[in-house]
């Protein structure tokens, strides 16, 4: 990388950081928003698992933290297809894994909207 280029980058980098500063999110973590909001809600949720303080109304303690457990994989898997478009597969392959992730975070992404109101805990 010459050294514009590197320059550049560090200025996209500052607008970028300035935006998030300003108005919590930048016009990057727009494009991608699904990828952007998976990278903050699943901390939040491993949190959130990690030092519970109670469950919701109508669950107990160990179902509310299996629903965290699968909300936790399904951000996660989000995250994780990046890995998929790394891998040298062929077409076909990709597709495959990359139709597994899907129905693995639509699975537990449907958890997350169920119980989106229970996460004020």
């Amino acid at each position: 990388m010459d050294t514009i280029e590197k320059i550049k980058d560090t200025a996209r980098d500052f607008k970028s950081r300035l935006q998030r500063f300003h108005r919590g999110w930048a016009n990057e973590d727009v494009w991608s928003m699904d990828r952007s909001l998976a990278q903050i809600i699943t901390p939040m949720l491993k949190d959130l698992r990690k030092n519970n303080c109670g469950y919701p109304h109508g669950l107990t303690e160990k179902k509310w933290e299996d629903i965290l457990d699968k909300m936790i994989i399904g951000f996660q898997s989000i995250l994780n297809e990046n890995k998929i478009w790394i891998k040298k597969l062929t077409t076909d392959e990709r597709q495959k894994l990359l139709e597994i992730e899907y129905k693995k975070q639509q699975k537990e992404l449907r958890l997350f909207a169920k119980h989106y109101r229970g996460l004020c805990i």
